[in-house]
């Protein structure tokens, strides 16, 4: 039965355009890149440089390491998609009748969607291989092909963080049937990621980020940050000490939690449910007795004038603007953007080595470089979600046939998205009142903060919603246009 499903599903995902577009995409992208970095563009007055082989071990690292990470943003669409498939589909029911175990259909779901994520890692891998050896390349950028140069990167680093990542995502899809929050999880993860690899150079003892830290990066660069350029061109990396522990630490977590799956899953049970108010159960009781009554129905009138459109956009604009500021993905990252906020105005509180009070323009300066990557995130995010919720909601046809003009909808979707990034940036008012008031500042100078995020900077927001709604206009599928957009 393993066999069955396994291959039931690496067919499915081969007979997708999705799966090719993944493919060529990282493909082509990691060609470019890679014919960039050994010259092939070189021209009289641009000149590409490298004091290491670009296809040594480190430098195949550091360049699949870029790729995968577009990657692991594609597991909720992929591994997450293996499951989710059954329950968007309504054939979970269906197919939980037959005599399978639970062992043969996880493991075999789990399996498939690995294979092929690491498929698409390989073809970034391939890409990155042709791009050094295209015409123009520089030939000192260059050393001697070692197979083993590329298969350590992938063994050590890539299997164990795809296993990671899509543990956890086959997890949330499996109880809560929601693909977003899984890719919620993984971009925080990332983020969080990027902060700990940021701040390891700075840190007089950083045993504890390269062990706890989940792709093993912090504890990569500990062990080649005194190596020389020789050493890097020619060297494999050395899998000993806090990196070492680091794979090994990980890799037993994703074991961990692929197991508590397997134990806790059973065919019968319904979809765990998140709430942040839990409502109260109440009995319903029939109170229409007596005669039957006469039912006056108002009158329907339509209004299809330019005004009349203009109501329409703002009323379904309230609808996306209540389904984003809900939604999970939104609560996870404004909450990281402003924990982010909170962690930075502590940790930062000097100008040139010189103590200065927390004023108004201080926690402006700070937070306007914090605040802006999670809204670029959420705008390329909520922009295909809000855009794909009629068919999400299988009422997409329902839509289409009312008289409805096209420019209402887009314009809704516009008005969602910039009440969304104005609420971010509140977020950012809100932090830095928080730490002034912490710190006994209490000179809070609110129509500086309000003119500052909302008369200058959510200009900067603007043209990027704008792309947004074109890119996910002109394609249809979320994933795909994120991955475009995040490019």
């Amino acid at each position: 039965m393993f066999s069955t499903i396994y291959l039931h599903e690496v067919k499915t995902w081969f007979k997708k355009p999705l799966f090719y577009v993944y493919a060529a995409v990282l493909f082509l992208l990691s060609l470019l890149i890679s014919a960039l970095a050994v010259g092939v563009f070189d021209s009289d007055n641009v000149t590409v440089t490298s004091a290491i082989k670009l296809n040594g071990a480190v430098g195949i690292y550091g360049l699949l390491g870029f790729f995968a990470i577009l990657t692991y943003l594609l597991i909720p669409s992929i591994i997450g998609g293996t499951i989710q498939r059954d329950f968007k589909n309504n054939m979970h029911n269906v197919l939980y009748s037959y005599p399978l175990t639970k062992w043969n259909y996880l493991l075999a779901k789990f399996s498939a969607g690995m294979t092929m994520t690491l498929l698409i890692i390989i073809a970034s891998l391939i890409g990155i291989t042709l791009g050094f050896y295209l015409p123009g390349a520089n030939e000192e950028l260059v050393g001697p092909f070692k197979i083993m140069n590329y298969l350590q990167p992938f063994l050590v680093y890539i299997i164990p963080n795809v296993f990671f990542y899509g543990a956890i995502v086959f997890a949330i899809t499996a109880f809560l049937r929601n693909v977003n929050i899984g890719f919620m999880f993984v971009l925080v993860m990332i983020i969080l990621q990027f902060a700990a690899s940021s701040s390891v150079p700075t840190m007089d003892d950083s045993y504890w980020v390269e062990l706890l830290e989940p792709t093993g990066d912090s504890a990569t660069y500990n062990q080649i940050k005194y190596w020389t350029p020789e050493e890097q061109s020619t060297q494999l990396i050395p899998i000993t000490g806090t990196l070492l522990y680091n794979r090994l630490i990980w890799l037993g977590i994703s074991l961990i939690v692929f197991i508590g799956v397997l134990l806790a899953f059973n065919f019968s049970q319904n979809p765990t449910s998140l709430s942040l108010a839990k409502t109260k159960a109440q009995r319903v009781t029939k109170k229409n007795f007596g005669t039957i009554t006469k039912v006056v129905m108002p009158q329907a009138t339509q209004d299809l004038s330019f005004f009349g459109q203009l109501k329409t956009a703002w009323i379904i604009a309230k609808s996306d603007i209540a389904y984003i500021v809900k939604g999970w993905p939104f609560i996870i990252i404004a909450s990281v953007a402003f924990a982010f906020s909170l962690l930075t105005m502590l940790i930062t509180g000097q100008q040139y080595g010189t103590d200065i009070l927390p004023k108004t323009w201080v926690m402006l300066q700070i937070t306007s470089g914090i605040s802006s990557p999670f809204a670029y995130l959420l705008i390329y995010l909520y922009t295909g979600l809000i855009m794909d919720r009629a068919k999400a909601a299988h009422i997409n046809q329902l839509v289409d046939a009312t008289p409805t003009r096209n420019w209402t909808m887009l314009l809704s979707k516009f008005i969602a998205m910039v009440v969304m990034v104005a609420t971010i940036l509140l977020i950012v008012i809100l932090s830095g009142i928080i730490i002034q008031a912490y710190n006994g500042f209490f000179e809070f100078e609110l129509p500086l903060y309000l003119f500052d995020l909302y008369v200058i900077n959510i200009w900067d927001f603007i043209p990027w919603i704008m792309m947004s709604l074109l890119i996910h206009t002109l394609i249809k599928n979320k994933w795909v246009g994120l991955i475009v957009l995040l490019v």
